[in-house]
């Protein structure tokens, strides 16, 4: 049997700034992608990260499309799961509601298959040293922000150091962190699998990941993406536009300390806009400068 180890779906109906297709329906298509690769007879874990947001009236625009794509799935609650950031809440919101229906939510350990049993920690619980229930190798299921190589910010912990920490555990599947990447010490794995999808401009090189656990073996292979659907349009836009706004600034500062009756804010536009090594914004500058010398 084949178990699919994933996390950080962010289920969501509205469009992420950054793509250019539906996110929602690309989402769905997934998740297909994903029953098909393991069979009718496979299973999901998914740690945390379900949902995009805890408000419960997203729910109703997905129950349709999310009902049947739970079925043989597990998950605990990630951040975005909840409200509030408390697990006290998590009855109140979209997952709670979609939970209700598919019993997908994880509170207790329970046997994933002969080999092994999964022990859930939601957002905010620790993981606990423990004992197997059922006498099977032990998977921890956690969200919190585990990191590979370098610590990002001032906050997670090391997955070597959380290898370390837990030697009774097999397998420790972490959500909350989009990079993919999978650490091994002394024979246990660590499986940090990314985020199914591009949420943000950031990601447009990231290639998600889908890993599966068969007969005691991990194997990873590449989720399809279409390479054109994530733009950082938006984000050259910004870019040019705060150019054009200080290019604007300083104009007006060089005129009134100026002797001069009049100073050429368009050539002013012009010099900085040769100075710029980005080749779109440049192009959007130069756009912007022949509006203006046209008077559109």
């Amino acid at each position: 049997m084949k178990t699919a180890l994933t996390a950080d779906w962010h289920t969501k109906t509205d469009n992420p700034i950054c793509r250019l297709d539906n996110y929602f329906e690309t989402l769905m298509g997934k998740i297909d992608w994903i029953h098909e690769q393991i069979g009718p007879d496979g299973k999901i874990l998914a740690a945390g990260d379900i949902f995009d947001t805890g408000k419960p009236q997203s729910y109703l625009k997905m129950y349709n499309s999310m009902v049947d794509r739970m079925r043989n799935t597990k998950t605990i609650a990630g951040n975005h799961d909840i409200s509030y950031r408390s697990m006290s809440y998590v009855n109140e919101t979209a997952y709670g509601a979609l939970s209700a229906i598919t019993g997908m939510h994880s509170e207790q350990p329970f046997i994933l298959d002969d080999d092994y049993e999964v022990h859930p920690f939601n957002f905010g619980e620790p993981i606990e040293h423990r004992k197997p229930y059922f006498g099977r190798k032990m998977i921890a299921m956690t969200h919190q922000f585990v990191w590979d190589k370098k610590l990002p910010f001032d906050a997670g912990v090391n997955a070597i150091d959380l290898l370390i920490e837990y030697p009774e555990y097999d397998i420790i599947l972490s959500g909350d962190n989009h990079q993919h990447f999978i650490k091994h010490f002394e024979g246990r794995t660590l499986v940090n699998p990314g985020s199914l999808m591009r949420m943000d401009a950031d990601q447009i090189d990231y290639q998600p990941k889908l890993v599966i656990l068969e007969n005691g073996k991990i194997t990873v292979q590449n989720i399809p993406i279409s390479p054109d659907v994530v733009s950082r349009k938006h984000l050259e836009l910004k870019e040019a536009s705060m150019l054009a706004r200080d290019t604007m600034m300083a104009y007006l500062e060089l005129a009134k300390s100026s002797d001069k009756e009049t100073y050429d804010f368009l050539s002013l536009l012009l010099e900085k806009t040769s100075k710029v090594e980005d080749a779109q914004v440049k192009n959007l500058l130069m756009q912007l400068y022949s509006d203006l010398k046209d008077g559109k």
